[in-house]
């Protein structure tokens, strides 16, 4: 069960309260348990996004997932990952994502670097993150790691991945930030 748990946090994040207009957010997440390759959701409940790859020194990112909200399609999972052994929702109700700074790499590939909080405990990501201009909208996608272990989200097991793969892809309209 605390294995299947973790799953959790694979989500794909649906953004359903975004507060910045004309932004798309969504996060999708894997990992292996037992084997198999498990997915989840989670929703986001805030999201400022003020991003353009033209002058990424003005550009910021702040985003709050409910960790309520997970979904893993089923039940009595879904009820553990919310249990004090990993998300502990009761007294961590939001996971805070918020950039650091962005820095370019090639036309279409930038460098962002975030502080990712889960139960009060920070860690610093370097993402690498490719984006796309069509008019006045960018496209992005950036794929990386999380280690579980290192936000206190379950205990180490022989059948549970420690590392959880996340793609974070979404859209921005430079005309209305």
């Amino acid at each position: 069960m605390k294995m299947l748990a973790l799953f959790l946090f694979l989500f794909a994040i649906k953004s359903k309260h975004l507060t910045t207009p004309h932004t798309v957010c969504d996060v999708q997440f894997s990992i292996e348990n037992a084997g198999f390759e498990v997915n989840g959701t989670l929703n986001v409940i805030h999201a400022k996004i003020n991003f353009d790859p033209d002058r990424l020194a003005a550009s910021d990112v702040e985003i709050f997932l409910d960790p309520s909200s997970i979904d893993t399609g089923i039940d009595i999972r879904d009820k553990h990952l919310k249990r004090s052994d990993y998300f502990d929702v009761a007294r961590f109700p939001k996971i805070r994502v918020q950039s650091i700074g962005f820095k370019k790499r090639s036309k279409h590939e930038i460098t962002g670097e975030f502080s990712l909080t889960i139960k009060s405990i920070t860690r610093q990501l370097v993402i690498p993150i490719k984006i796309k201009q069509l008019g006045s909208t960018v496209s992005y996608e950036a794929t990386f790691d999380i280690n579980r272990l290192d936000f206190t989200l379950g205990e180490e097991s022989l059948t549970l991945d420690n590392i959880v793969r996340v793609t974070v892809s979404g859209e921005v309209d430079l005309n209305h930030n």
